[in-house]
């Protein structure tokens, strides 16, 4: 069994909203988002060492809801603000290249941008609506849902729906689409990157699903997990998919997809009090992980 201990922490002066180790400058990148007052949003990544020490901190002009490494631009990090643009991170010179406004609110509207001609919105449309009321509802993730394909794209709302799209033909109508049972909001999208044709997909009902892209209608695999899953982190150790599950109040988890059969290998629901947002793998026996309520950062072992 699975011993995990507590190694260090540190209190941040805004929460934490994810975390990631770039094994490409050996940090861990914390994002953070604060609601100043009720007209302000502020953020910052912050930059910490192997041992949890900090490094450096880069301040944005609002919160980060979400970020991820540029797949195409070595040592660039691309984060989605609170006040509705985007930015690009250069983390190792600390540059910071903001888009104009792309949004003015969090009502159900999916943009398509153009990556390479200063994120110029080429389409959006409002395309997530509550089921009954019929108002727009949050967008809570969005995703290429294939490995090395920039067009079949997936989008989930507070709706429960997740709805996929090919930017080829536009907005006007998704060309798959998966409701869950209980309307749940779906959290988080992402292609596999060891499956070709595998995606992640999950939300508030606290289910984690493996879908298949040559039949979308229903996931090939699912395992029932002890919270709503905001983040997801796949890894491979030994020709086994590992995902690290970041499961809001039910705090992080560990899945292994073994023969193709979900198995919990490991929950960890010490701080999910506190709101973890997130959680990351440094090595096989270190992880980081952040609680929003409680503004912390944490370096545990696994023994």
């Amino acid at each position: 069994m699975v011993q995990i201990r507590e190694i260090s922490s540190f209190k941040l002066h805004q929460r934490p909203a994810y975390c990631k180790y770039l094994e490409s400058i050996s940090s861990v990148i914390v994002s953070t988002y604060q609601l100043e007052n009720s007209q302000d949003r502020s953020g910052s990544f912050i930059f910490f060492n192997n041992q949890l020490e900090k490094i450096k901190e880069i301040k944005t002009e609002a919160g980060i809801f979400r970020f991820s490494v540029d797949k195409f631009k070595s040592n660039y990090i691309l984060a989605s603000l609170t006040n509705g643009k985007l930015g690009s991170i250069n983390v190792k010179n600390n540059d910071i290249i903001y888009s104009n406004k792309l949004s003015d609110d969090n009502l159900g509207t999916v943009f398509i941008i153009d990556g390479d001609k200063e994120y110029n919105i080429i389409e959006n449309k409002v395309v997530h609506l509550l089921p009954f009321v019929k108002s727009p509802c949050e967008v809570w993730s969005c995703g290429f849902i294939k490995l090395n394909d920039g067009n079949i794209f997936g989008t989930g709302g507070d709706d429960g729906s997740l709805k996929i799209w090919d930017k080829r033909q536009g907005l006007n109508e998704c060309i798959d689409k998966f409701v869950t049972t209980d309307n749940s909001g779906i959290t988080f999208i992402s292609h596999s990157i060891y499956h070709e044709n595998e995606y992640i997909v999950c939300s508030y009902d606290e289910n984690f699903r493996i879908f298949d892209i040559r039949n979308m209608k229903e996931p090939k695999n699912l395992l029932k997990l002890n919270g709503g899953i905001w983040y997801v982190e796949e890894h491979i150790k030994n020709n086994i998919q590992q995902f690290y599950t970041s499961c809001m109040y039910g705090g992080w988890s560990l899945i292994e997809n073994k023969d193709n059969i979900l198995s919990l290998k490991i929950k960890n629901d010490n701080h999910g009090k506190d709101l973890l947002y997130g959680v990351t793998k440094i090595d096989d026996f270190n992880v980081v992980n952040c609680t929003f309520n409680d503004f912390t950062v944490r370096l545990e072992t696994l023994q």
